[in-house]
């Protein structure tokens, strides 16, 4: 047998191995995904039927010949049947065959295979070798009926299967079967024609049409792709890449005027057929990578939004939850003072003691209440602050005032320090918010503060002015300061110490105090050695009073 290099054999081979090519690249996209499989499996099949051409075309024995007609109609015959396959289970990425589809679906391409191979009183008598024409063959004119029944048959079950899914499909998976459906229906015309029905009638000058007219599937396929962004640019592009230069170096093959140069073409060939394939499958990891990266990205934008929603339905439970129990929680308190101020009768010591207590829980959980609410505002943007002239000097010396009974029933030393001479330090503020803000810090002091002191003094400059509440309480840990402005945040130590703590309060002292365009923060020498927090605030002065209102920065 003698491979002529004729254009039409150079074409043929072309094809077969630009759709065994192709083949390839959608297999290596996912070699898992049952449709990737099936259409693997029905490029290998047009490629093999080309093949046989070849091997028909370039048999000069008789002989020969023949066994080349016999392996050109088994590989035709191939094609309906792996192109059953492939519209039954397009476009499934993982999909198990039934048992129709394993044991009754192969039946008559088992039969047809079988007669066509068949050495004696099969579907090929004989073949004719005459010079410049194409071989002649003789068919046994009933098989050839039944082989012609067969692939047409076969053929018109796939337009039935891949319209029925046209009519159910919409979006890019109709354009799909649509371009596949062109393409297909193009090559199997072309085939039928040339392949089929003209031999029937004893005519082979177009024998071979069919093995090229292939193109047109491959052509569509590759269109649809392009055109509507199937796969991504970048792997594509990889893709023509390696489709180019191996058809180059294929052509080489045949353009190489020795044995040794056939050779040496050949293995280039086959050495960056595999680079190639190695190649593109590399740009499909790292596409899929980064379409993975993408997808968990959605995933996490999609969360966080939910997150954001349980936020808002977090906010809202607080504010009704919370303003619906400052009601009861005030009259409780009111009922207990007036109790406690004897506006009943003078209650027994034993009495009077517990409803102390229930006065004083009510008063915790009223705070608490309160707390809610503000974090409710905050993280509704609905908190409100009615700024005006007030002084710093006599705040911090009412909540000083205030907070004195609870530092002496722990027999705690409670004081305010002011430097000399300055009788008042002008700020423009909410006063009930900053109230807030110095009675939570000073409380907070002496709920942590198990003996000793709490001082609280003033200390700053002309442009601002600097609160500070120093203890000698259990002191901060650097762990715990990281994190202890935040809501919910209170830390374990704190929790042994003040079971009741929520981490709300200093959340909402960090927010008041920077609504006024201050800042608070806390230092501490470590667990053991008490605290200093500091609230810092912006001063308003006259210029005449700059001079006056100056005072030192350390006591």
């Amino acid at each position: 047998m003698v491979f002529d290099a004729d254009i039409i054999n150079i074409l043929i081979a072309t094809v077969a191995v630009l759709n065994t090519l192709y083949g390839l690249i959608v297999f290596s996209r996912n070699r898992k995904n049952t449709t990737n499989q099936s259409f693997f499996f029905l490029s290998l099949a047009v490629s093999s039927w080309g093949i046989a051409m070849l091997f028909l075309r370039g048999a000069h024995d008789p002989d020969l010949a023949v066994w080349g007609a016999r392996a050109l109609y088994a590989t035709a015959a191939l094609i309906p049947f792996a192109s059953v396959y492939f519209a039954r289970l397009f476009p499934e990425e993982k999909r198990f065959l039934s048992f129709f589809e394993k044991n009754i679906v192969p039946l008559p391409f088992i039969t047809i295979l079988i007669i066509t191979l068949l050495p004696y009183g099969g579907l090929i008598e004989d073949v004719t070798l005459t010079q410049g024409a194409e071989p002649s063959i003789s068919f046994n004119f009933l098989l050839h009926s039944v082989y012609i029944l067969f692939i047409v048959g076969y053929f018109s079950w796939v337009y039935v299967i891949l319209f029925s899914k046209l009519l159910k499909t919409k979006g890019i998976l109709r354009i799909q079967l649509t371009y596949i459906l062109i393409g297909t229906l193009a090559t199997t015309a072309t085939g039928v024609v040339t392949n089929l029905l003209l031999p029937y009638f004893n005519i082979f000058t177009f024998n071979w049409v069919g093995q090229i007219g292939v193109l047109a599937m491959i052509t569509f396929i590759l269109y649809s792709i392009l055109k509507h962004h199937l796969f991504s640019v970048s792997v594509i592009a990889t893709e023509i890449f390696v489709v180019v230069l191996e058809l180059t170096l294929f052509t080489q093959i045949f353009i190489a005027q020795t044995l040794q140069e056939r050779l040496l073409a050949t293995g280039i060939f086959f050495g960056s057929f595999v680079i190639g394939i190695l190649l593109i499958r590399s740009v499909i990891r790292e596409v899929e990578a980064r379409t993975e990266v993408e997808k968990l990205a959605k995933k996490l934008q999609d969360a966080n939004v939910k997150l954001k929603e349980l936020d808002k339905l977090k906010s809202q439970f607080l504010s009704i939850a919370s303003h619906d129990l400052r009601a009861p929680l005030s009259s409780i308190r009111n009922f207990m003072s007036l109790l406690l101020e004897d506006t009943y009768g003078k209650l027994p010591p034993a009495a009077e003691e517990g409803v102390r207590q229930v006065f004083g829980r009510a008063t915790e959980m009223a705070q608490m209440v309160d707390d809610y609410l503000n974090v409710s505002r905050i993280e509704q943007g609905s908190m409100k602050y009615d700024f005006a002239p007030a002084d710093l000097v006599k705040l911090v010396s009412e909540s000083v005032e205030g907070m004195k009974a609870n530092a002496e029933q722990k027999h705690l030393d409670l004081s305010f320090y002011v430097p000399s001479g300055i009788q008042k330090i002008p700020i423009k503020a909410d006063v009930g918010r900053l109230r807030e803000v110095f009675n939570n810090l000073i409380d907070n002091s002496i709920k942590y503060t198990p003996k000793g002191s709490i001082k609280v003094f003033i200390e700053g400059g002309e442009s601002t002015a600097r609160v500070v509440i120093q203890d000698t309480g259990v002191g901060i840990t650097e762990e715990t300061k990281k994190n202890l402005f935040k809501l919910f945040s209170p830390g374990q130590f704190s929790r042994k110490i003040n079971p009741s703590s929520t981490g709300v309060g200093l959340y909402v002292v960090k927010k008041h105090v920077e609504a006024h365009g201050g800042n608070v923060w806390v230092e501490s020498a470590g667990e053991g050695k008490g605290s200093r927090f500091y609230v810092e605030f912006p001063i308003t002065l006259t210029p005449g009073e700059a001079t006056v209102h100056k005072f030192a920065n350390d006591l």
